[in-house]
């Protein structure tokens, strides 16, 4: 199993952003800010969860996927650039943290940027293997 961190430095309205590192390489993430874990509107909790290969039938191809979130399902790790707070701001995740090399903005928003690229690479680099991924804030 290999292991993995997401440490979240910023939250606001227009997302959550933090910091990933596996295997000696580094994405920014952004999820949803913090709203009590509800489903589809948060981010989800600072713990350690197992990752796994699977196939999202909502996404129809094979993502990571973070199991074990407490009353939550379907939390995977992908592509995107937006995470804020609906409907003031716009969201590409429903809680799932988005990965990415760079932080910017789109029309304002708070945005993580190059994300195909890092979604690529961080599966390129995970190659399929189980994941313990430690989130925390810092």
């Amino acid at each position: 199993m290999i292991e993995a961190i997401i440490i979240r430095f910023d939250s606001n309205e227009q997302g959550t952003l933090g910091k990933m590192s596996i295997l000696g390489r580094s994405f920014f993430t952004l999820e949803l800010p913090w709203l009590n874990n509800e489903s589809w509107k948060s981010c989800i909790p600072c713990g350690i969860y197992t990752v796994k290969w699977t196939r999202s039938q909502r996404l129809k191809k094979f993502t990571y996927e973070i199991l074990n979130v407490t009353n939550r399902a379907g939390i995977r790790l992908h592509g995107g650039n937006l995470a804020g707070s609906v409907p003031r701001y716009i969201s590409h995740s429903l809680g799932c943290p988005l990965i990415a090399y760079k932080v910017g903005a789109i029309k304002g928003q708070r945005a993580v940027l190059d994300s195909r690229r890092a979604v690529a690479d961080f599966e390129r680099l995970a190659n399929k293997q189980t994941i313990r991924l430690e989130i925390k804030n810092a």
